[in-house]
């Protein structure tokens, strides 16, 4: 089953499916006897056509346009500048903005080749850039998922397709509040699945906005546990918050819990919402809401906190100098 450099068969008709996979398994092979994926040259991957070109999203439609059918051609390669969105890279995958510039239609062609990808399972070479001038960090990639209304992309990193797939349906009565997790998992901030719970938060409430202050800004948002990794908290995404980098961080600090019934935000005794820079008094208007069992898992702690803290203020014996 020989193919030509330009991806069509040694007769000119265009590759198959099985043809296109495998010559991007081939030229996985022939990069790493090249150089190291971690370490690859622009020119070593401009010379595998791996990726090739200044925009984010390389189709190689000269090569891959007609395949299964796909008049777009299957995207080949996405590029990660590692400074947009820095915070949408993790180890076991990415979060990937679809494209938005003034050629609407380039945009629109790019965007459903990479559907493409993901709807024949084929891999990708995903290229990140550490830094300007610095050699490129390859990855295979997969692309899982999309979302047109939020603009996103879920790409997975390995081998193989994820075989993990959450199931999109809501049932109220399956939701797993924690999970056995390694050491490790609990010990960092960013868990293994980090990429996937962020994209499933984010496609679960629909919008990409902080829901306690209202930011918007993409590279300021996080998708926050409301069960603490720390404690075992599951990856569901209704276990989880969208919140920016400053509301995560007080709601992890205890500075700020929501009522699970009512869906009121309450802030530490000392401080207000205003404090807390705070827009929101409550989540009630949120299409989806997180899990009851989540947030009361919360509010309990933080009822038993507040206990505490008003034992220590009036049952502790008075200091004197």
């Amino acid at each position: 089953m020989n193919t030509s450099t330009k991806g069509t068969t040694l007769s000119g008709e265009i590759a198959s499916l099985d043809q296109e996979n495998d010559r991007r398994k081939r030229l996985w092979i022939e990069l790493a006897a090249k150089t190291d994926a971690s370490s690859a040259p622009a020119s070593v991957l401009n010379e595998l056509k791996i990726f090739y070109g200044g925009r984010g999203i390389w189709v190689d439609k000269a090569t891959t346009q007609g395949v299964a059918g796909c008049e777009y051609g299957i995207t080949v390669g996405l590029l990660h500048s590692g400074a947009a969105y820095a915070d949408d890279l993790f180890d076991d995958g990415a979060i990937y903005h679809y494209p938005k510039t003034r050629t609407l239609g380039r945009d629109r062609a790019e965007i459903e080749a990479t559907k493409a990808a993901g709807r024949h399972r084929v891999p990708l070479f995903f290229t990140i850039v550490p830094q300007r001038g610095q050699n490129r960090v390859v990855k295979l990639a997969w692309v899982e998922k999309w979302d047109d209304e939020l603009g996103l992309f879920f790409i997975s990193f390995g081998d193989q397709p994820d075989q993990t797939q959450a199931d999109d349906e809501i049932d109220e009565d399956d939701f797993v509040l924690t999970v056995s997790r390694s050491a490790e998992e609990r010990r960092v901030n960013r868990p293994k699945r980090a990429a996937r719970f962020k994209y499933d938060v984010l496609q679960y409430y629909g919008e990409s906005r902080c829901c306690m202050c209202g930011i918007r800004a993409s590279q300021l948002l996080d998708a926050a546990h409301i069960v603490d990794v720390s404690a075992g908290g599951s990856d569901d995404k209704r276990n989880g918050l969208i919140l920016c980098a400053s509301h995560h961080r007080a709601y992890d600090a205890k500075l700020v819990v929501i009522h699970p019934e009512t869906h009121v935000l309450l802030a530490a005794s000392e401080l207000t919402l205003e404090d807390l820079g705070i827009l929101s008094s409550s989540l009630a208007a949120l299409p989806r809401k997180p899990h009851v069992k989540a947030l009361s898992w919360r509010w309990d702690r933080w009822q038993a906190r507040n206990e505490l803290d008003r034992r220590v203020t009036y049952d502790s014996p008075a200091i004197t100098g």
